[in-house]
């Protein structure tokens, strides 16, 4: 399991080749999952990555056009990186 980790520190995954993610106080490394991603990968940009993904999640927020309130499959998905 992975130990904590700054802000700042995910922050500098920022890109679709090196992707870490804030969801509920937690971060996760989403790299390998980008090219797998239902929505595309377009989806992955510096809007999302190194950032606090919640908005994108629950479909308050949109990225590259694309909004969507995620199935509970999605969470699933997200905590299993």
């Amino acid at each position: 399991a992975g130990g904590s980790c700054t802000t700042a520190q995910v922050a500098a995954h920022n890109t679709a080749g090196n992707c870490w993610v804030i969801y509920s106080s937690k971060y996760y490394i989403v790299t390998s999952y980008v090219s797998k991603h239902p929505g595309g990968t377009s989806v992955f940009n510096s809007q999302t990555c190194g950032k606090d993904i919640t908005g994108y999640m629950n479909g308050s927020l949109s990225t590259a056009g694309k909004q969507k309130d995620h199935p509970s499959s999605a969470y699933s998905i997200l905590q299993s990186y």
